[in-house]
């Protein structure tokens, strides 16, 4: 009897010995299976479904067929429909090859120091430690990884080459035609997680709350994919530098987070269809600084449309935008004489082709060339260049038609009122700067001419082709305008910003080329002109005097008679003028002395002189006003008057 029992109990170590594939125990088995799976050992041969599965074991599915498989107490595997895998084990190493279709594991702790684990496709590797995804096997083309929690290192087969991928995150190896292997790390949304992975992760409400720690991705209530794409644009957009063309040259400023700058930037961003796949695109264009003056115009020097630097479009790939492709601009232009400042999208089969057109407006339209580019297979193709716009291309650049051509809504950031309205103001500033050969700026002063509570840029220039101007620039929001207030005829010879009538603000005095005298005051709502003298004048000003008594400011000029004949002098002023003199002729009939005047003329004569030098008395010297036919443009005059850019910059910034 005790022979049978131990014979028995031989007979069944043997057995499970020869199950196990010389492995004596295993802790790996199906949990539960869904439709028709498949279960083969180590020399591929068909087995039926058992509790255990043992090394060497591979599992496969059919459709509409899954496999739980449980690989310990703390790892789990799914296999997907029509996919297979086979594992091996060794120790505390486990390794599974994902020969086709797709699998899904968590590792709900951490490995081991003594542990591994590697899933394997013909063409990736993947370590894990404890982790939550799915892996896809494209067979010889590449493969593909999702984490859903934790990180992971990736390797493509072909060329070790090693990337870390991070909870919501896919690492993905493609194998061209030609076998180059490339290997790149993209995010991805929560639409792309596969039905299979889906339903296990909505049944386990721990799970999924701890994927939305780790990755951000919400699964059991996922955002609109479309609303989501949306504000990814939006953040790529706000992320960039925006052109504002009223900016002063060499300007930056930050606003809201969103930097502005002159010289180049973001001037246009639009979602379209541009290839036609039924989704749309964002079209980012860029732009630079490009200035050209034409004092024709109302506005201050006119902004052209300023040259294209480069149009960037976006598109997205598992619901995370990237970068198609960047069309760069600058390529497109002829001898340097033309920049691309117009662009169009227009119809080209199923999709839109981008227009561009090298032009500038000088007495019309003059174009210099054309380009056309398709887009497709997410990049860029020049489909027709050439030297001669067709007819329909000048219909479109009417104002009408160009509304229409950028239908679109621009997504660009909104410049801050107030903080463009005064880069406006410099901007108008700064163009007289740039501009050698227009108008000199003789007076610049940040003052409310319109009373509507913010400040104007208010100007006086000199050298213009009417003469002296004076004029003010504002802002309605959108625009910058100007307005005439006087023009002057004639050059300023001499100038001075001095408070004349004592109000307690400064006049501008000006002396013109043909001796009359004009001031501008400030009035509180506008300015005011005051021709202080109407005629032209036969002897020009000499000096100014200050009158002791009210402290008001008069321009001075004599007039010499023969010697001992008399004298005589004006004081003009904003609100009066004085005419002091004597004269011989007051006191003799043909008014010289070449008669003895009688005693009593005589006396009366120096009571004259008397009287004359108390008059002159009342008024103390300012300045002597230089000899105006000899000195010109009183040059020390426009160096006070004219502040710097910083100056004005400083003014603006603090108001």
């Amino acid at each position: 009897m005790e022979k049978r029992i131990l014979a028995l109990i031989l007979a069944l170590s043997l057995l499970l010995t020869s199950c196990g594939g010389g492995t004596s125990a295993t802790t790996m088995h199906l949990r539960k299976t869904e439709g028709t799976v498949g279960v083969s050992d180590g020399e591929g041969k068909d087995i039926a479904l058992r509790d255990g599965l043992y090394s060497g074991y591979g599992v496969d599915t059919q459709s509409e067929s899954y496999a739980w498989i449980d690989l310990d107490s703390v790892k789990l595997a799914k296999l997907d429909e029509d996919s297979e895998i086979a594992i091996t084990k060794e120790d505390r190493k486990l390794d599974i090859e994902v020969k086709s279709g797709s699998l899904f594991f968590n590792v709900a702790q951490p490995l081991a120091d003594d542990e591994s684990m590697n899933i394997r496709t013909s063409t990736m590797a993947l370590g894990i430690r404890g982790t939550c995804g799915w892996v896809v096997s494209n067979g010889d083309r590449g493969a593909q990884v999702f984490l859903l929690e934790g990180t992971a290192e990736a390797q493509a087969t072909a060329t070790r080459e090693r990337v870390q991928v991070s909870a919501g995150e896919m690492v993905e190896v493609t194998v061209s035609e030609s076998g180059e292997t490339e290997i790149t790390v993209y995010p991805f949304a929560e639409e792309y997680i596969p039905p299979f992975v889906l339903t296990d992760l909505e049944n386990d409400d721990a799970l999924s709350a701890a994927i939305l720690e780790a990755s951000g991705l919400d699964v059991l209530n996922p955002p609109d994919p479309a609303q989501r794409l949306q504000e990814a644009y939006q953040e790529i957009i706000a992320q960039q530098t925006v052109y504002d063309h009223y900016a002063a040259a060499g300007s930056t400023y930050t606003a809201n987070g969103i930097s502005y700058s002159a010289d180049a930037g973001l001037s246009d961003a639009f979602l379209t269809d541009l290839d036609g796949d039924g989704t749309q695109e964002l079209i980012m264009v860029f732009r630079f600084y490009s200035y050209r003056w034409e004092e024709s115009k109302s506005n201050i020097g006119i902004y052209d449309a300023a040259p294209i630097q480069k149009i960037e479009v976006y598109g997205q790939s598992m619901g995370y935008p990237v970068l198609y492709d960047t069309l760069d601009v600058t390529a497109c232009h002829s001898d340097g004489l033309f920049d691309v400042n117009q662009y169009r999208l227009i119809e080209d089969g199923t999709g839109q082709a981008i227009r561009l057109y090298a032009n500038y407006a000088e007495g019309g339209v003059v174009f210099e060339n054309l380009w056309r580019f398709s887009f497709e297979n997410r990049t860029f193709n020049l489909l027709e260049n050439y030297g001669e716009p067709q007819e329909s291309d000048w219909d479109w650049l009417s104002d009408e038609a160009e509304k229409d051509e950028m239908a679109q809504e621009n997504l660009c950031p909104a410049f801050p009122d107030d903080v463009r309205r005064k880069q406006a103001l410099l901007s108008a500033f700064v163009s007289y700067e740039r501009y050698s050969d227009g108008p000199q700026r003789i007076y610049t002063r940040l003052i409310d001419v319109n009373q509507n509570g913010k400040d104007e840029l208010f100007m006086i220039l000199d050298r213009t082709s009417d003469g002296l101007r004076t004029e003010y620039y504002t802002w309605d929001g959108a625009d910058l305008e100007r307005t005439v207030l006087a023009s002057e005829p004639g050059d300023v010879v001499y100038g001075k910003l001095i408070d004349m009538d004592q109000d307690g603000s400064e006049e501008l005095l000006f002396i013109m080329d043909d001796f009359q005298a004009v001031a501008y005051s400030w009035k509180g709502t506008s300015w005011e002109r005051t021709l202080i003298h109407e005629e032209v004048l036969t002897f020009p000003y000499e000096s100014l005097y200050r009158d002791t008594v009210t402290g008001d400011v008069f321009l001075y000029d004599t007039e010499w008679r023969h010697a001992g004949e008399g004298e005589g002098c004006s004081f003009s002023g904003l609100t009066e003028r004085f005419e002091y003199y004597y004269s011989a002729g007051d006191f003799s009939a043909n008014g010289n002395f070449d008669y003895e005047l009688t005693p009593d003329e005589l006396e009366e004569f120096y009571q004259a002189v008397e009287q004359y030098q108390r008059d002159l008395a009342r008024f103390e010297l300012i300045e002597y006003i230089p000899d105006l036919y000899q000195q010109g443009n009183n040059l020390p005059f426009y160096e006070q008057l004219q502040p710097t850019v910083d100056e004005v910059r400083q003014q603006l910034m603090s108001r």
